[in-house]
C-alpha cells in the first residue's frame, strides 16, 4: 500500500502558481491578497488535501496548544480523581470539548505544586479550587489564561469562573425536605474552605432566616486537610463525624451533607444504632462520587450536571486562549434535586 505524501504550503504554491507567501496570506486572511486569488488558492489547498502544520502555526502565534485541568487540593495532597464520578464526568466532558476547539488537555494530579514551570500551557482549568491554590498561585504570575469550576475563595469576583446554581439548589432540597415531613433541617460540611460550601452554607442561613428557624450546622473541627494523611483517613472521619452528629442533644430530624461521603457514614451509623432512615431522621447529599442511587436507602442528592460544567469551563478557556474574548461572562449551571427514599418519609 503506497503511503500517502503530506501536502505542504509549496505544494500548493506551485499548484495556483503563486509565492509561498501569497499561500500563506491567501489562508490565514492577511491582507495583500485580492478575493479571487484568495479563493482560488483555497479550492487548490482543499482539492490536494493540504492542512497546515500545527507546529508552524505554534511558532507564528506563540502558542502550544496545550492546556491543562487540575482538581484542587493543597500543595502535596493526592486524591484520586476517578473515585469521584463528578470529577470523571466534569473531565471527559472539557477534553472532548477542547479536542473540538483545537486544543490538547493533559489531566494535572492535584497538589504538584512543581510541575507547574515544566508544562508550556496556553491555558489552564482548575475544579473546586481550595485556598491559596498551588496552581493558579503560580500561573497567574505568568499571565496564563484560568478558568475555574466554583469560585475562587480568596476572590470576591471573578468572570472566568463556571459554577453550579448552589442557592437555588439548596433551597430546593431544603424545601423538598420540609416538604417530605421535616420539622427541623440541618446541614453537614467538611469546613475544607471550598466555595460550594461557603454558597450553599449561606444558602441555608438565608433559607432558615426566612422561615424564622435557627440554623443547625455540623462543621468538622480540628482536621488538618492539608496533611495527605488526612485523606488517606477520610472515611475515618466520615465516620466520626457521622458519630458525633447524631450524639448532639439538640439533633434535628434531617440531614442535608455537602458530601456524599457523609451522608453515606450517617446512614451507615443510624443501621448500627437502629435510627430508622427516613422514619426517625431523612439524610440527603450533594452528588460527588456517584454512589448516591446505590446505598440502602437509596439517597436523595443535589445532582450538578458535571458535563455541562466541564463542557462550558473548556469553551471559555478555548475562547480566551483564542483570544475571542478577554473577560467572559460568568457561566452558572442549573442543579436538580433527584428524591430517593432517604427522604420518602411522607
Amino acid at each position: 500500500m503506497t503511503e500517502r505524501r503530506h501536502v505542504g504550503i509549496r505544494d500548493v504554491a506551485r499548484a495556483a502558481g503563486v509565492s509561498i507567501t501569497t499561500v500563506s496570506h491567501a489562508l490565514n486572511e492577511k491582507g495583500g491578497v485580492s478575493e479571487g486569488t484568495r479563493q482560488r488558492v483555497r479550492e487548490i489547498a482543499e482539492s490536494l488535501g493540504y492542512r497546515p502544520d500545527p507546529r508552524g502555526r505554534q511558532l507564528a502565534s506563540g502558542r502550544t496548544g496545550l492546556v491543562a485541568l487540575t482538581v484542587s487540593l493543597p500543595d502535596g495532597v493526592h486524591e484520586p480523581v476517578e473515585e469521584f464520578a463528578h470529577n470523571a464526568r466534569l473531565i471527559d466532558a472539557a477534553t472532548a470539548t477542547a479536542i473540538a476547539r483545537g486544543l490538547a488537555l493533559v489531566i494535572v494530579p492535584s497538589g504538584e505544586a512543581t510541575i507547574w514551570d515544566r508544562l508550556p500551557l496556553d491555558g489552564l482549568i482548575v475544579v473546586d479550587p481550595v485556598p491559596d491554590d498551588p496552581a493558579v498561585r503560580e500561573l497567574r504570575n505568568r499571565a496564563v489564561p484560568i478558568v475555574t469550576v466554583g469560585k475562587l475563595p480568596e476572590d470576591d469576583v471573578d468572570t472566568r469562573v463556571v459554577d453550579n446554581d448552589y442557592a437555588d439548589g439548596t433551597a430546593a432540597m431544603l424545601d423538598h425536605l420540609v416538604g417530605s415531613g421535616a420539622r427541623r433541617v440541618g446541614i453537614m460540611t467538611l469546613s475544607i474552605g471550598e466555595s460550594f460550601e461557603t454558597d450553599s452554607l449561606a444558602a441555608y442561613r438565608s433559607w432558615s432566616e426566612r422561615r424564622g428557624s435557627e440554623p443547625w450546622v455540623y462543621a468538622t473541627e480540628h482536621v488538618d486537610w492539608v496533611s495527605p494523611r488526612t485523606w488517606v483517613g477520610f472515611e475515618e472521619i466520615a465516620r466520626t463525624a457521622a458519630s458525633d452528629c447524631l450524639d448532639a442533644p439538640d439533633a434535628p430530624d434531617a440531614l442535608y451533607c455537602l458530601s456524599e461521603s457523609y451522608a453515606m457514614a450517617v446512614v451507615a451509623e443510624c443501621g448500627r444504632r437502629g435510627i430508622d432512615v427516613p422514619g426517625d431522621l431523612m439524610v440527603a447529599t450533594i452528588t460527588d462520587r456517584g454512589l448516591a442511587a446505590g446505598t440502602t436507602p437509596p439517597l436523595t442528592s443535589l445532582e450538578l450536571h458535571p458535563s455541562d460544567l466541564g463542557t462550558a469551563a473548556a469553551e471559555m478557556l478555548a475562547d480566551l486562549v483564542d483570544r475571542t474574548v478577554t473577560e467572559p461572562a460568568p457561566v452558572t449551571i442549573s442543579t436538580r434535586v433527584v428524591a430517593r427514599a432517604s427522604t420518602a418519609r411522607s
